[in-house]
């Protein structure tokens, strides 16, 4: 319909999707029990149902279609996007002293640019988070890769780290 009033966006994943649809819905109405109860409802038949069989039937269909559902609001909170973020509500914490977590002493490297090579003092990266205003929360090293914060935002947050030059003789 969309192809022919040439109206909303006419897309192959339309098509697949339509498709797919229509072939699962023609496969459930194939169930001689789901069949059955539709025909009772709508053509009002008298066809005789066993009502434990129809239960089973409809919980086999429903299981997989909770946990698709499931499966889609999980990585819709997962991926949330950060990008909308105003980062006036950002905040940069290190659970190690929180949380009184010890690390040890030698030295992570969490990130690089053109200049410098930046080091925690201690292998902590995985305990410095970022938390976005809608409750996001990341590590400051994907923050960085993905430029969401800068060096300086660690600063300002009084995150502790190293920097150090990189050689340039090469």
């Amino acid at each position: 319909m969309q192809f022919i009033t040439m109206s909303g966006c006419c897309d192959i994943d339309d098509v697949i999707l339509n498709v797919m649809g229509a072939l699962v819905m023609f496969g459930i109405l194939r169930i001689k029990s789901i069949n059955q109860l539709i025909r009772n409802i709508f053509l009002l038949e008298k066809n005789k149902i066993d009502y434990k069989d129809l239960v089973k039937k409809i919980i086999i269909i429903l299981i997989p279609i909770i946990c698709i559902i499931g499966v889609v609001f999980i990585s819709e909170n997962k991926y949330i996007d950060k990008n909308s973020q105003t980062f006036t509500h950002l905040k940069i914490i290190d659970k190690t002293k929180e949380e009184n977590i010890t690390c040890n002493t030698a030295l992570e490297q969490f990130y690089e640019d053109k200049e410098y090579i930046y080091y925690f003092p201690c292998e902590k990266s995985k305990y410095v988070i970022v938390i976005y205003s809608n409750g996001y929360q990341e590590t400051v090293k994907s923050s960085l890769e993905y430029g969401d914060i800068t060096i300086e935002d660690l600063e300002r947050n009084n995150i502790e780290f190293i920097r150090q030059k990189k050689d340039m003789s090469n």
